[in-house]
């Protein structure tokens, strides 16, 4: 339970960091008695359907499309105070939280994915984009398991700078029309294969370099 325990503090530096841990400080305090940690944990699975539900009613009316953003920031929200919370108050969830908290993530995921393929259509790179974001997150899941620690940043891109870059996209797309995301998902594709490559590789070389230091 104690490396259990470990994985709740997740490691890595990212820009916002700070600034993410000061305002957890603040508002972990003030959140309702009534309201436990697993409820924020949940919360996710009403956001991923209100997701899902935004891309499915843009088909109609493209107005919709402003509500992704206000769902990935709750989202964010939820995700980031719910662990934060059960610590605070010593819930107990350890492992509980890690699988259901990370499970959720993915199915959040999924409804975005699944959300731009309803709008622009499931074409072959919808489904590879899907599947190289997959891939990211068995990555960070497979190397908890192997080394202990749950590394959740690259570059200095932590989750706060992912989803605020994901809402810039997001809001420049809407703005030059929905349909153009067809012509740079081939670019998208390049762009994460080459990051898939780069921290599978440096993975890679860290397994290899412990085992060989525990093999002495």
């Amino acid at each position: 339970m104690k490396d259990m325990e470990k994985l709740q503090n997740k490691s890595g530096q990212w820009l916002f960091k700070k600034v993410e841990d000061k305002s957890k400080e603040y508002l972990i305090p003030k959140i309702p008695s009534f309201i436990e940690t697993y409820h924020l944990t949940f919360l996710t699975l009403l956001w991923s359907a209100g997701m899902f539900l935004s891309f499915y009613f843009a088909k109609q009316n493209d107005i919709f499309l402003w509500l992704v953003p206000l769902f990935v920031i709750l989202q964010y929200i939820s995700d980031t105070l719910d662990g934060a919370l059960g610590r605070y108050r010593n819930t107990g969830l350890v492992g509980w939280g890690y699988y259901v908290d990370h499970f959720l993530d993915f199915v959040f995921m999924t409804s975005i994915i699944l959300g731009y393929g309803l709008v622009i259509g499931f074409s072959f790179w919808v489904l590879i984009v899907y599947a190289l974001i997959s891939a990211f997150m068995v990555h960070s899941f497979l190397l908890v398991s192997t080394l202990n620690n749950f590394h959740i940043s690259f570059l200095g891109i932590g989750p706060t700078e992912s989803r605020l870059l994901f809402i810039i996209f997001h809001i420049i797309i809407i703005y030059k029309n929905i349909f153009v995301l067809n012509s740079l998902i081939p670019y998208l594709t390049v762009v994460l294969t080459i990051g898939l490559i780069w921290v599978s590789v440096l993975a890679q070389v860290n397994l290899w370099r412990t085992d060989m230091e525990n093999k002495k």
